[in-house]
């Protein structure tokens, strides 16, 4: 796209276009410009707060959970972790659906959206919680998701955690990668898989 080689690009002038473009996109289609910024690289950061971030806030805040659901994609798909507070708020929620509902509107997630401090967070939830958070970014499709399992499978402290985290690696990860987090899981888990 013309957004991610003006972003290389990373002058002057090609961070006005992608402004331009952005501030034009952003009145069409908030979804379609927050694509652009998140491509963008360090080019466009500092067009987050003052065009973007006003509007999707803006947005979010609609009665209609429809617009609702399109805000949270276009946070996640900005890439930026200026939106954590509200993608925090979801996912921590108690209602189980609104924590999914907040997964399926966010489609691919980059885990950069959540903010620093996100594993820790992740981490200290209950064991359920661990592995729908897994299961669900771990099936997005993204890198993040992979490594997530990878992550997990390995480290986790509670064998059903490591063992669903093992089932989300080996459906979206490489298979090289499934033998590799095997030989470096303990012998229970191990032994627990096989037996799978």
């Amino acid at each position: 796209l013309l957004a991610e080689r003006l972003g290389a690009q990373g002058d002057e002038e090609a961070a006005a276009i992608v402004r331009a473009l952005v501030e034009w996109a952003v009145q069409v289609d908030p979804v379609f410009a927050a694509r652009l910024y998140g491509i963008s690289g360090p080019v466009a950061e500092n067009m987050l707060t003052d065009v973007l971030e006003p509007v999707l806030r803006r947005w979010y805040g609609a009665s209609s959970s429809a617009h609702r659901a399109c805000a949270i994609a276009a946070m996640v798909a900005t890439g930026s972790g200026r939106f954590a507070d509200i993608l925090w708020g979801l996912l921590e929620d108690e209602n189980r659906d609104i924590r999914v509902t907040a997964f399926d509107a966010a489609g691919l997630i980059e885990l950069s959206v959540l903010g620093d401090g996100w594993k820790d967070r992740v981490e200290a939830w209950p064991s359920d919680r661990r592995i729908e958070f897994i299961y669900t970014v771990g099936h997005s499709g993204s890198q993040d998701g992979v490594d997530l399992a990878c992550d997990f499978a390995v480290n986790d402290p509670d064998i059903k955690v490591r063992l669903r985290a093992l089932d989300v690696f080996w459906f979206e990860g490489s298979r090289a990668k499934f033998m590799g987090a095997l030989e470096a899981i303990d012998d229970d888990t191990f032994r627990s898989t096989v037996a799978r």
